[in-house]
């Protein structure tokens, strides 16, 4: 049998058991047990969350990608094999659900730890599986509850509770116990003169009326910026906070405005100001306390009171300033919500290679009311400067949207792109009903099974037993019930599929299609966005961002557009043929 692997460590999982405190050991260890067993991995089919709390769920890309993987048709491996069911998740609701998505799939759950199988059939099975997932979530909790003491305990006392802060190195402190032992006490913090002369420029040239985005150029060596560079920073270009294996390494305007909020650096420590607490499968959501602990200590001060105080007057000023100018309301965010009022804003990369490596940064939007057009530049460049990534590229947003929407009608909204994606559509059903010819009724049979399930679950309701717990089973099998019925009616549809039914599925794509190309024509931004990232999937389908190349045409710099776009969403639900 083909099988599958997952592995997952939490940086602060205090686990008993000892393979549980490397992904590495967990995959040896999972490989072992697959061979003992005399099944085949596949590397492509191992999937890793390092460093990831086992109450995320949204925000986990091994677990996104495994679960995404078990929804493919053929399905790509038999079995999975994890350490044990702690591995997957510590929430015994959200844990069930990613179970019986991984068993309903037809993919088996064995862990090694035990050598046992997941077995989620009956009822009795069902409830042992989600008691095994109670004692998991019990268990993170508790350990999230001996943690947070004895931070406090340390941060009560002005000691490091966790966490760097640029302008300071952490430095452990060591008595003697009982048995006159040199032992470890705590971590206290020690002024790096070095990172604080960095940190009261910083604060020097804010004062002075510079902003975050010409203090972060200047920081990174931006030519433009020497003169500020050379005046609060004696010319050095130091390396800026950066505490994961993340970023550029790069000093950014976000970080620069931090530091100018930061109230250690007048000698105050505050702990506990924010709080990780769970929402919506996601591990951490801060929100800021009532109550937190602020301790006084003078002796970490970096930052003169009289400056501090010129700083902070100037940052109130400006936040009235913009309040007033903007009645309230935030700039660059449409009333419709959260969504860019640009068409390709966040939905493409800068491909420019600066320093040996691509840059990666987001293109975005400027111009506009102070300037006759609005233009598409990298992010990285605008924020960061030119020795963070040079590509120096402004080009027409009008010009880039009718380069990319072109394009895409050209090469994919086409009569010959139609017929291709529908023939493909047609051959991968039956591949599928020749691999499975029982499908119909195995579909049909799970959905009269789920219903009998909702029934049920929709009488303790109406009997007043309906804690979140049976409302989010509710919605679970409510959401499984109807893509079996649209899978169910896929079978129905192309049980008998004749050249007259042939017709009509081109017909109804054709009508699709055109639909589609008046979406992404839309003056309606937001909706033509959406309809441009349903476009933008990889094989995986998960969400491909398209390429913008500096190059030069014609004697001018421009951007040469790269992705991969996939056909398939525009006529089915499921399924993808790329074309670049």
């Amino acid at each position: 049998m083909r099988a599958a692997i997952y592995a997952r460590k939490s940086t602060d999982d205090n686990d008993r058991h000892a393979d549980n405190k490397s992904v590495t050991r967990q995959i040896d260890r999972a490989h072992a047990y697959a061979k003992a067993k005399g099944w085949t991995v596949d590397e492509a089919h191992v999937f890793v969350d390092d460093g990831v709390s086992g109450a995320e769920y949204t925000r986990r890309p091994g677990l996104v990608r495994l679960l995404t993987a078990v929804e493919r048709r053929p399905r790509p491996f038999d079995v999975l094999v994890a350490s044990e069911q702690s591995r997957i998740g510590r929430d015994m609701v959200r844990n069930s659900k990613a179970i019986d998505e991984i068993r309903s799939a037809g993919v088996r759950i064995f862990y090694y730890l035990n050598d046992s199988e997941e077995k989620f059939d009956t009822p009795e099975q069902r409830l042992m599986s989600t008691l095994s997932g109670f004692a998991a979530e019990m268990e993170r909790a508790k350990n999230a509850e001996r943690t947070r003491d004895a931070l406090t305990r340390k941060a009560e006392k002005g000691h490091s509770a966790g966490g760097r802060c640029y302008g300071y190195d952490l430095v452990p402190v060591y008595g003697a116990n009982a048995q006159g032992e040199r032992v470890r006490e705590y971590t206290d913090f020690k002024i790096n003169e070095e990172q604080a002369e960095i940190v009261r420029g910083i604060f020097r040239a804010y004062a002075d009326g510079n902003g975050y985005g010409a203090i972060a150029k200047a920081l990174n060596g931006d030519p433009e910026y020497a003169e500020r560079l050379a005046r609060y920073f004696k010319r050095r270009t130091p390396a800026a906070p950066q505490h994961g294996a993340q970023g550029t390494g790069s000093w950014c305007p976000t970080a620069v405005r931090a530091m100018l909020y930061r109230t250690r650096y007048i000698g105050k420590l505050q702990y506990g100001e924010y709080r990780n607490v769970r929402s919506a499968g996601r591990a951490g959501k801060c929100v800021k306390q009532d109550k937190f602990i602020i301790v006084e200590r003078p002796d970490l001060a970096i930052v003169p009171a009289d400056l501090w105080e010129r700083v902070q007057a100037r940052l109130k000023a400006t936040r009235a300033a913009y309040v007033r100018a903007n009645e309230g309301k935030a700039v660059g965010r449409p009333e419709t919500g959260r969504a860019s009022k640009f068409l390709l804003s966040g939905l493409a990369r800068c491909g420019c290679k600066t320093r040996g490596r691509p840059c990666g940064g987001n293109i975005v939007v400027t111009g506009g009311q102070r300037q006759k057009h609005w233009y598409y530049v990298c992010s990285y460049h605008q924020n960061r400067g030119a020795q963070v990534c040079a590509n120096d590229v402004r080009e027409r947003m009008a010009v880039m949207d009718e380069l990319v929407l072109g394009k895409i009608e050209s090469v994919i909204l086409t009569p010959d792109a139609l017929e291709y994606v529908i023939e493909q559509g047609v051959r991968k059903f039956k591949a599928r009903r020749r691999e499975r010819p029982e499908g119909l009724p195995k579909l049909e049979a799970e959905i009269r099974r789920l219903t009998r399930e909702l029934e049920r679950l929709t009488q303790a309701i109406a009997l007043g037993r309906a804690p979140q717990t049976v409302l989010d089973a509710i919605a679970e099998r409510e959401r499984r019930i109807e893509a079996l019925r649209r899978e169910a009616a896929g079978y129905r549809r192309f049980s008998e599929l004749t050249e007259l039914d042939l017709r009509r599925t081109q017909r109804r794509a054709r009508e699709r299609m055109r639909q589609f190309k008046d979406l992404i024509r839309s003056s309606d931004v937001p909706k033509a966005r959406d309809a441009l990232r349903l476009l933008l999937r990889d094989r995986e389908g998960q969400f491909a961002p398209l390429t913008f190349d500096p190059v030069e045409r014609a004697g001018r710099r421009t951007f040469a557009v790269r992705g991969v776009i996939n056909a398939a969403p525009v006529l089915y639900n499921d399924g993808t043929e790329e074309r670049t």
